[in-house]
């Protein structure tokens, strides 16, 4: 099929400015978010993705979980970074619970039109481990539909006026129902001395958004995006079976082998501290569930602590 072709196959149009009966924000399962980032000359490439898991009830409301992974290095070195835990509503807005503030936040909304502030959006201004959270209002600029090979897609994109200059470039920076964020759950607010780029984003079998060079941003075009977790939950040599006594404990915990380290992290991906024994201390900590990332001489392993008193 000629380039020609597909050019002439594509239908643009622009969605006027009305309120109508809301499409859901987030999907319900299999789901995946790529992109990565230039950051101080390196590249660092995340993935997020929505498993077929059950859902997960947090605060009386039901959530589906969202896992993110990063591969800082740019070769396959995939780690896991954090879980989110994302509902969408049927007035047309997606939240985000935070599970450290018992508490949680707008992130979406797909009911906004043209010219509409949304105030109170929970944003990203870092990416990686050391993620830190702000609330701000976003400007929706304008909505989009897109039509290609049978695929239909609304994006509403948006800005801040607290950005200033430190976002990703704007036709980068959506909502679009059915898939959540352009960037995942969250928007990000500031990236100093970095890009963002999208890649792909895929809704079960279905392209929502493939960011290829000669036709960015079209849906119903296959990008690279698995919907599998890039360690795999399989392997022998890459993921090991840890004991941890006790579990629950008001705060100390025993790993049941040597280990090289440990990277300790609250529940909703924050990263606390990291050790190099097999005696973890959270005596200092609120209760609650965290999550420890256990590196071992060969292999890998991620487990579950749970504070109680």
């Amino acid at each position: 099929m000629s380039r020609q072709f597909l050019i002439q196959s594509f239908a643009v149009l622009l969605c006027p400015s009305a309120r109508s009966a809301m499409a859901q924000c987030f999907p319900d399962s299999s789901a995946s978010w790529c992109f990565f980032s230039l950051d101080n000359s390196a590249i660092v490439h995340t993935r997020m993705i929505m498993g077929p898991d059950p859902d997960t009830v947090v605060f009386g409301r039901t959530f589906q979980k969202v896992e993110e992974y990063n591969d800082a290095a740019g070769n396959g070195s995939w780690q896991f970074v954090r879980h989110y835990f994302v509902r969408s509503d049927s007035a047309g807005q997606g939240f985000v619970a935070l599970l450290d503030s018992m508490q949680e936040y707008l992130v979406m909304d797909i009911a906004a039109i043209t010219g509409d502030t949304v105030h109170n959006v929970l944003m990203a201004n870092t990416w990686g481990v050391d993620q830190m959270y702000t609330i701000g209002s976003v400007v929706v600029d304008s909505i989009v539909t897109y039509t290609n090979n049978d695929i239909s897609v609304t994006r509403h994109y948006f800005a801040s006026p607290e950005w200033g200059l430190a976002f990703p470039t704007s036709n980068e920076m959506f909502w679009q129902a059915g898939i959540g964020g352009s960037f995942g759950p969250l928007a990000i607010e500031s990236v100093v001395d970095a890009f963002e780029h999208v890649s792909c984003l895929r809704q079960q079998d279905t392209y929502v958004c493939s960011m290829d060079f000669a036709y960015p941003g079209l849906p119903g075009i296959p990008c690279d995006c698995p919907l599998d977790s890039p360690l795999g939950i399989e392997n022998p040599v890459t993921a090991r079976l840890v004991l941890v006594s006790p579990n629950p404990s008001a705060g100390l915990f025993t790993l049941d082998a040597r280990i090289r380290s440990a990277a300790i992290y609250d529940a909703i991906g924050i990263h606390l501290f990291t050790t190099n024994t097999s005696r973890i201390d959270l005596a200092a900590y609120s209760p609650g569930i965290y999550h420890a990332h256990v590196l071992f001489e060969n292999g890998v392993s991620r487990v579950q602590l749970v504070v109680q008193r």
